[in-house]
């Protein structure tokens, strides 16, 4: 009997996506299989033609900011190297395929992938008929299926759906069984926002989304050691990807380096502040001057901070 629902979900997601997919193909023979929408996506495209023919990408970019050029290294490449990764990996069953269809048909692709992520997340933190509603939803969304036709090469849908797998695993963490399932999914979750981070300028954004709930539920006085310990799990490989695998986010002066790395770093030594007075109860004492300071909280919080870090 429990079968019966499962194979009905399957059968709506399947006519979903489907659905999805003929929308956003609908564009398709207007492209010839080699033309793209916008700067942007022909601009990614000529980095994965690069990858496929030198295996890497030149230095400098003589065909931006003329005559100047751009230094790559100061720029995100991971999704020019996925769109190569699979061609090259399509390329040994489908041996006509080119980069240029791989790129137009990659938006369709990963859109399906962002909505099974959606589905999944949806389901864990609500239920399945609701995940399955807003799946339905966002399929036929404007702004969504604007960003995910054919030929829009851009890196949206890959952002989107490394943001959602993300918070998905974030959630996993919460809901584990044991805490050592809680620290490998927050650790799958900050090894998935290091690739987001790999790819999109704005992974501060998503990033703050996770910092935020970790800080709502300390205000909340429900923060315990295993907290600390799963934020270190998620927090300590995004700060560490984002510093060594790139050199995008070194320069803290730029907004989204600073909410990309500073706050994560400013949660990260918070915690382990928290962690350390948790510990050693007497240097709590000593800083707080025997539990009489913050002065500026009310008796009623101070007796419940108290009772926390006993």
């Amino acid at each position: 009997m429990r079968c019966r629902p499962c194979l009905l979900i399957i059968i709506i997601l399947v006519l979903s996506f489907t659905i999805g997919g003929m929308i956003r193909l609908a564009n398709l023979p207007f492209l010839e299989e080699r033309y793209v929408l916008d700067p942007d996506s022909a601009r990614y495209l000529r980095q994965a033609k690069l990858i496929e023919e030198n295996g890497h990408l030149p230095d400098l970019d003589t065909m931006r900011w003329v005559p100047i050029g751009v230094q790559m290294k100061e720029r995100l490449i991971f999704f020019p190297v996925l769109i190569a990764f699979l061609h090259r990996g399509a390329s040994f069953f489908f041996h006509s395929l080119t980069v240029e269809q791989v790129a137009i048909l990659s938006p369709i692709f990963l859109s399906i992938l962002s909505a099974l992520a959606l589905y999944f997340l949806l389901s864990r933190a609500l239920d399945r008929e609701t995940a399955l509603f807003g799946v339905n939803i966002a399929l036929v969304a404007y702004p969504w299926v604007r960003r995910t036709v054919a030929g829009y090469a851009d890196r949206d849908a890959l952002s989107l759906f490394l943001a959602l797998v993300s918070f998905y695993f974030y959630l996993r963490s919460f809901q584990a069984s044991t805490a050592k399932r809680g620290l490998i999914f927050a650790l799958l979750s900050g090894n998935v926002m290091v690739l987001l981070g790999l790819t999109w300028e704005g992974v501060g954004l998503m990033s703050a989304v996770i910092i935020s709930v970790e800080f709502i539920q300390f205000i909340g006085f429900k923060y315990e050691k295993q907290d600390v310990y799963r934020y270190l799990s998620w927090g300590i490989p995004v700060l560490l990807g984002l510093t060594v695998c790139t050199n995008v986010y070194r320069d803290l002066s730029r907004p989204y380096s600073l909410l990309a790395l500073g706050v994560p770093a400013l949660f990260l030594l918070f915690a382990l502040m928290f962690l350390i007075l948790r510990q050693f109860a007497g240097l709590l004492r000593v800083i707080t001057l025997n539990h009489q300071l913050p002065v500026g909280l009310s008796r009623h919080w101070r007796r419940r901070f108290r009772k926390l870090m006993s």
